[in-house]
């Protein structure tokens, strides 16, 4: 199991590695992103519940702006490693899934076979080749 360990800094493994891993996944860095349902925008492909979930006061097109949706995904992928903490994989899987299902229907399988987070493994390892080493705990 990949788990952030005590001893790194959150902060750095989020901004340097998670964040844009996510971006290349989520939006292929395109800022003016709109999910295929409509509701989901920009970088992070943020939906306006959540950003709102984080104090964000906007509307849906301000979510394109790179700055606000960068700033916004990230309070979300910092909570979700707090709540699980510091599963990476999970995390990811919940900012994919959404809570309530990675809670009730838990993926058990080969993370490097699921289909999200399997993805953002793949550039993880691109943007950050020693972040496993750097930042993570083996269990």
């Amino acid at each position: 199991m990949t788990i952030l360990s005590s001893t790194s800094s959150l902060a750095d493994v989020v901004k340097d590695c998670i964040v844009p891993a996510v971006v290349q996944v989520e939006s292929s860095g395109n800022h003016n992103a709109v999910g295929p349902d409509g509701d989901s925008f920009g970088l992070m492909q943020l939906q306006l519940a959540t950003a709102q979930d984080f104090g964000y006061r906007g509307n849906e097109i301000g979510l394109l702006n790179p700055i606000k949706n960068i700033h916004y995904g990230t309070l979300y992928v910092r909570y979700l490693l707090k709540r699980y903490q510091g599963k990476v994989y999970v995390a990811l899987d919940a900012y994919n899934r959404g809570m309530l299902n990675v809670e009730n229907h838990p993926y058990r399988g080969d993370w490097e076979l699921h289909r999200y987070v399997g993805k953002i493994i793949q550039h993880l390892r691109i943007i950050c080749p020693d972040w496993e080493s750097q930042y993570v705990e083996q269990r």
